[in-house]
């Protein structure tokens, strides 16, 4: 939008959507937090491509029922990570 107006930005367009971005991510976790009838499983995407069968162990527990966490474990396939 500054560009079409002819005027400059101190910041990129990516730095100012992973600023907005990070901020939803702040609000909503603030939000949660004060909602009785959550309840939330963080799982990081690095630890489930590296360490599967822990962090579906983690999922396991969290549902509280007895999920086929061998095959679960499975499906991760480390070599459609493409970031590393």
């Amino acid at each position: 939008m500054l560009r079409r107006q002819g005027k400059k930005s101190d910041t990129s367009d990516e730095t100012q959507l992973a600023k907005l971005f990070h901020s939803h991510l702040q609000k909503l976790d603030a939000w949660i937090q004060n909602q009785e009838n959550f309840s939330v499983l963080s799982v990081s995407y690095n630890e489930i491509i590296n360490n599967p069968e822990r962090i579906v162990m983690d999922i396991d527990q969290f549902l509280g029922r007895k999920l086929d966490t061998q095959a679960m474990a499975k499906v991760f396939d480390p070599s459609l990570y493409r970031q590393r």
